[in-house]
């Protein structure tokens, strides 16, 4: 039965909560066979990172694929250059300002 507009979800239906998909669960469970039999993976990338006899653009790539586990990625930032701040006089004389008051304040104490 095709959906219709204006139908009320029927209680129960759909995918609960957190469940997996199929092709998800295909993937972990043959991560998890993967493990099992050869280790962690991230563990066997660190070996070959940190190896000093490992050539030295793949300790690079490996390196560089570690720190994606480890850090968060950056997001992009806005930059106002230089003439967009001289265009707006008023921001200019505030920063200026704002800069001459702080260092009157470093210098008084």
């Amino acid at each position: 039965m095709p959906f219709v507009a204006g139908h009320k979800k029927v209680v129960g239906s759909g995918m609960r909560k957190g469940q997996m998909t199929r092709r998800s669960q295909t993937t972990a469970d043959a991560f998890a066979r993967v493990s099992d039999k050869y280790g962690d993976p991230l563990e066997a990338l660190a070996a070959l990172a940190f190896d000093p006899t490992t050539e030295p653009s793949i300790r690079m790539t490996g390196l560089k694929e570690l720190c994606q586990y480890g850090y968060a990625k950056c997001k992009s930032v806005e930059l106002i250059t230089a003439t967009e701040v001289i265009n707006d006089s008023s921001t200019l004389e505030q920063l200026l300002s704002d800069i001459e008051r702080k260092l009157q304040e470093k210098a008084n104490t």
